[in-house]
């Protein structure tokens, strides 16, 4: 009875800090490579995208489908058309750095800000 009560609770235990991890492998706050931009992605589709300086420039939305190597960032100013761009993106092994490459090839070297 008790290695079955164990049991239960380690596996609960075991769920609920899967259910706790990152919905999306790059979630977290970024910054691009020379310049002060930081990008930061939610658990809750949100992305918030500013300067060092503090400074918000721009706040978006962003989908991704699992296994999927690419996200789609959404714009939608207040009284504008929103906008959107699909970027494909790859992360480091390590996690540490996460590359944007836009449809013109164009890429965006982030890392990862502690």
């Amino acid at each position: 009875m008790k290695r079955t009560a164990l049991a239960f609770v380690l596996a609960l235990l075991l769920l609920f800090a899967v259910g706790c991890g990152a919905k999306y492998p790059f979630a977290g706050k970024w910054q691009e490579e020379g310049t002060g931009t930081y990008y930061e992605f939610n658990n809750s589709a949100q992305l918030l995208v500013g300067e060092a300086s503090g400074n918000v420039a721009v706040g978006a939305s962003f989908s991704w489908e699992k296994d999927s190597d690419q996200i789609t960032i959404t714009v939608n100013p207040p009284g504008g058309t929103a906008q959107s761009a699909v970027v494909t993106y790859t992360l480091s092994e390590d996690k540490s750095t996460l590359t944007l490459t836009d449809v013109q090839g164009q890429k965006s070297v982030l890392k990862k800000v502690q």
